[in-house]
């Protein structure tokens, strides 16, 4: 592990600008540190855990493959992240990424858990569906549940959220 980005990173991210996370960025795609070398700093506390997840969005916009090969590590971590931003950002990352096949069902369980309990939020139920949407491709018994899943979800929120909810009906039923 490159001790001295790591620190680097710890410190600056709290205050860090897209030009500092697009240069960290390419000195990981230099092969100068690995991504999950970096994945301690979700452990880190506020901001700096917060502002990682940032971080691997951006990363991940841009790179997904190698945001994809993290994906597990990530998801090992999902019920124990103490980051109320967690799930939404791992949702993110599968949107961005794909899902990787060997999490493919735990990740279907999670997705289905996050989109109908109450207490989610609209942004982490909007990314699962959209996820769940795509993973539907290769699992079409999956369109039947979301479709369900979503009509039940779609006139409690925001009328965006309908909108997105209309959508993903739209596309289940192609």
């Amino acid at each position: 592990m490159d001790a001295a980005f790591f620190d680097e990173l710890r410190q600056l991210l709290p205050m860090s600008r897209a030009s500092d996370r697009k240069a960290w960025a390419s000195r990981i795609l230099r092969g100068e540190t690995e991504l999950e070398e970096l994945l301690p700093l979700l452990d880190c506390g506020e901001p700096v855990a917060t502002r990682f997840l940032w971080f691997l969005s951006e990363f991940g916009e841009q790179y997904p493959a190698a945001l994809h090969r993290v994906l597990p590590r990530l998801m090992e971590r999902v019920d124990t992240a103490r980051m109320d931003n967690y799930a939404g950002s791992l949702a993110n990352f599968w949107i961005l990424a794909g899902v990787p096949a060997e999490m493919e069902g735990q990740a279907i369980d999670l997705l289905f858990d996050w989109l109908n309990a109450s207490g989610t939020n609209v942004t982490v139920k909007s990314r699962a569906m959209v996820v769940l949407e795509k993973l539907s491709a290769n699992y079409p018994e999956l369109k039947q549940e979301l479709r369900l899943s979503i009509e039940g979800q779609m006139n409690k929120y925001s009328k965006s959220f309908e909108k997105k909810s209309i959508q993903l009906l739209n596309k289940l039923s192609r």
